[in-house]
């Protein structure tokens, strides 16, 4: 479900697309550069829903937090994406020539708003090559952050890939406090499982681990405390089956 709010001045809504501006030229395109902003409730999305692709750059995440998920013969894998991506989901939606059957899915983690970059703005944005540049850099990068996150899932066991991938979401979310790094993102263990490859019930067992051995404590409000670094935990090389993480060696 989602609803139409009143349109959004772009730069001010994530002032780095107008970092390679100069002064006089940020003062123009701020005032220039407004866009229609979609407010997207918590639940099942359905993107291409009042969009209209022709000429249009894409959406562009204002704040919130969105899971896109891929499923192949029952297995899924997901993606998840906040303020600053760049998305373009009818694109997935009409993609009819994949040899594989797949399917797409999207959800709203927390309440979002995306800012329409239609084709009115993408005539407007095209005035100013460094704010294009910028909004292509954010799809690459999505590009390589997928690539890192594929990387994770095939590290052995699911402690570590879990405990790495936790890890990875915290780069982007998370805050550092004297008691370790906090990331408020509400990830169940089923969604945790997608990130990583796993079973629900693998992550859960794995998250237990990971909490006795104080690397990783669930916290209320769908908040998860990490401590240490991503490097500090490996499986035991005598005992993979159980894939009990131990602390990492000094070097």
């Amino acid at each position: 479900m989602h609803s139409t709010e009143a349109g959004v001045l772009l730069l001010d809504a994530d002032p780095d697309l107008g970092a390679a501006l100069s002064a006089e030229e940020l003062a123009v395109a701020r005032r220039h550069l407004r866009a229609r902003v979609r407010v997207l409730e918590v639940g099942p999305w359905d993107p291409t829903e009042g969009s209209d692709p022709a000429g249009h750059l894409g959406l562009l995440v204002v704040d919130g937090v969105l899971v896109r998920d891929v499923s192949v013969r029952g297995r899924c894998g997901a993606e998840v994406l906040g303020a600053g991506d760049v998305l373009r989901p009818w694109d997935q939606a009409e993609a009819v020539d994949a040899s594989v059957d797949h399917a797409y899915d999207w959800t709203v983690l927390s309440r979002a708003r995306v800012a329409e970059l239609d084709a009115r703005l993408a005539h407007v944005i095209a005035r100013w090559p460094s704010v294009m540049s910028a909004l292509l850099e954010r799809s690459l990068r999505r590009v390589r952050t997928m690539g890192l996150q594929y990387a994770l899932t095939q590290v052995p066991g699911v402690d570590v890939r879990l405990h790495l991938v936790l890890w990875h979401l915290a780069d982007r979310w998370g805050r550092v406090t004297p008691d370790g790094t906090v990331l408020r993102l509400p990830l169940t263990h089923k969604l945790l499982g997608r990130l990583i490859g796993a079973r629900r019930p693998s992550v859960t067992s794995a998250l237990r681990r990971l909490d006795r051995e104080g690397l990783v404590t669930r916290l209320e409000g769908g908040v998860w405390l990490l401590r240490g670094s991503p490097g500090e935990v490996d499986l035991q090389p005598a005992s993979r089956a159980t894939q009990r993480p131990v602390l990492a060696a000094a070097a």
